[in-house]
């Protein structure tokens, strides 16, 4: 497979063995679905209703085992089934409005999508999108500091790495341990070189 393009580069999110290398609305690439054993690869079609604010995301349900990519953007969210004769976008209700953050990758964790995004809730402020790729639901965890940030998958949670200033020897990830109550626990690891100073919470 040979593909061109900084937005290739920049965000490309992987599945279960599969890629999804998204557009991230940058008019000379085309998103598409790669099987990297195999090199196949499929077109997505054109989302119905899109905006600047787009962003695709790739997810699997375990249980159902479809593979499903959620198109989110301002005001439009829409999802897509891979493996049916037919590839089609379906619209999808969303009870929060929310906009994708356009340079951070989303993540696939255990039949759920997690993205960042902003959002208006009581104030204008940066959420993490929980989406459940089975059920096609959506959920959000408010995040209190709005500053750069990484969603990693640590031990099969999420794990969110703050983003640090220059001149300290300490990483520091949050984890979430429980979703429904949002509990969250520390995990601060020291480095061999000088990294960056870590924020007290998220």
């Amino acid at each position: 497979m040979g593909y061109c393009g900084d937005g290739y580069k920049k965000i490309c999110q992987s599945v279960n063995g599969f890629i999804n290398l998204n557009d991230r609305g940058i008019s000379y690439t085309v998103p598409v679905i790669c099987n990297t054993c195999t090199g196949q690869h499929i077109t997505l079609p054109d989302v119905t209703a899109k905006d600047s604010f787009l962003r695709r995301f790739f997810g699997y349900d375990p249980i159902g085992k479809q593979f499903k990519v959620l198109s989110s953007s301002e005001e439009h969210y829409q999802v897509l089934t891979l493996g049916t004769r037919e590839l089609s976008w379906r619209k999808i209700e969303c009870s929060l409005k929310h906009y994708p953050r356009p340079e951070i990758n989303g993540i696939y964790i255990n039949g759920v999508l997690y993205y960042i995004a902003f959002a208006w809730i009581e104030r204008f402020t940066m959420t993490i999108v929980c989406f459940d790729v089975r059920s096609e639901k959506f959920s959000f965890i408010e995040i209190e500091k709005t500053m750069p940030l990484t969603l990693i998958n640590y031990k099969g949670k999420l794990g969110v790495l703050l983003c640090f200033d220059y001149g300290s020897s300490l990483a520091e990830v949050w984890v979430l341990d429980d979703a429904k109550k949002v509990k969250w626990s520390k995990h601060t690891n020291v480095l061999s070189n000088p990294a960056r100073k870590p924020i007290n919470s998220i």
